[in-house]
């Protein structure tokens, strides 16, 4: 008889046991569950930042003053004197900073550009400061008279410069340096090399006399 209790009382505490090691292994496995968990949640609040400092950062770059040429024809004044009708703007975000336009005409390779207003002056210079987005901004390069013939048909080649430096509201420098040439059959000025390089050899207008 009290072999048989000894035994029952054995496998009582066999049954505790085994309870209470399934218990902690199930204290284990949620202790475990618990962790994978705030791993989770540590990996997806950085992937979440990381995604908000990339969009963060392509938003800033979207926003900042883009200046080109928007439309350039061959015309002439009432004086009827030839010029080249060129309209810049700002087709970015936001105002440029510290913007400086350059603009000259070369005939056959030759400068032929000046200004009415100042006979001495061979390129046109603005220093335009704060350049609003999306207002239309107009100047005339005017050259010299003889050669319009020539150009008109096909004699003598035109050519306009446009160099443009300006910064954006940080601070940042940018260029814009566009040749156009003028394409007698019709009439047009078209595209003919250009950079946005604000280097020796970019933007700044460092290939012409004054």
């Amino acid at each position: 008889m009290e072999a048989f209790k000894s035994q029952k009382l054995e496998e009582e505490q066999g049954e505790v046991l085994r309870a209470e090691r399934s218990l902690l292994a199930g204290v284990r496995q949620l202790i475990g569950i618990q962790e994978l968990l705030t791993v989770m949640m540590v990996v997806a609040a950085v992937s979440s930042a990381i995604a908000t400092w990339k969009a963060t950062q392509i938003y800033a770059r979207g926003e900042r003053p883009y200046i080109g040429v928007a439309s350039i024809k061959l015309s002439t004044d009432l004086a009827n004197r030839p010029y080249v009708a060129v309209d810049y703007r700002n087709f970015g975000t936001v105002p440029s900073r510290h913007t400086v336009l350059t603009a000259w005409t070369t005939v056959d390779g030759a400068i032929a550009s000046y200004n009415p207003r100042k006979p001495g002056q061979r390129k046109v210079h603005l220093k335009l400061g704060i350049l609003s987005p999306d207002s239309p901004h107009l100047l005339a390069a005017y050259f010299t008279p003889d050669a319009l013939p020539a150009i008109r048909d096909g004699r003598a080649k035109l050519k306009v410069s446009v160099a443009i430096s300006y910064q954006g509201a940080d601070g940042q420098p940018y260029c814009y340096r566009m040749d156009f040439r003028y394409f007698w059959p019709t009439a047009t000025l078209d595209p003919d090399g250009g950079s946005d390089d604000c280097g020796k050899d970019g933007a700044l207008p460092t290939d012409a006399a004054d």
